[in-house]
């Protein structure tokens, strides 16, 4: 019975609104944003795709637990900095990773990396939530995306 449930997980991954799996990129003149990587991993049970936000503690604690990142969420200074999380997925076997994140004049994006498996590796071909938080400099620009394909050699 569970068997049924994979391909209608999939099917729904594929007619998902574009606007949750990934933005435009940015236009104009952009810098290099530093940020630093809190967690990365798979969001069990998380129904949700899409960015969350965090500017104070209470905000960030909350996401931590409910993707369920390992350990205690570390230090922020809120004053300073805020937390991004990005909720998406691929294949069980798929891996994130948060390459850049560029500022321009209208918006900030996040320019994360889809790593693909080797070309002959066996894959359960079952969608699998992943989450990927990062603290960035405060900022009231939109926020967006960006996912980058790159196939594993």
């Amino acid at each position: 019975m569970r068997l049924l449930y994979v391909p209608l997980l999939v099917a729904a991954c594929l007619i998902a609104p574009p606007a949750l799996s990934a933005t435009d990129p940015s236009t104009g003149n952009s810098k290099a944003v530093p940020f630093t990587v809190l967690a990365t991993g798979k969001a069990a049970g998380q129904q949700q795709t899409g960015l969350l936000y965090a500017r104070d503690v209470k905000t960030f604690e909350k996401i931590w637990s409910d993707l369920h990142a390992d350990g205690r969420p570390p230090k922020v200074n809120f004053k300073r900095r805020m937390v991004v999380a990005w909720v998406g997925g691929g294949a069980a076997c798929d891996g994130y990773k948060l390459a850049h994140v560029r500022e321009d004049a209208n918006e900030v994006s996040l320019e994360i990396e889809h790593i693909h498996q080797k070309p002959g590796h066996m894959c359960i071909a079952m969608y699998v939530p992943s989450h990927l938080m990062a603290a960035i400099p405060t900022t009231t620009k939109p926020i967006k995306f960006t996912i980058a394909e790159v196939p594993r050699i």
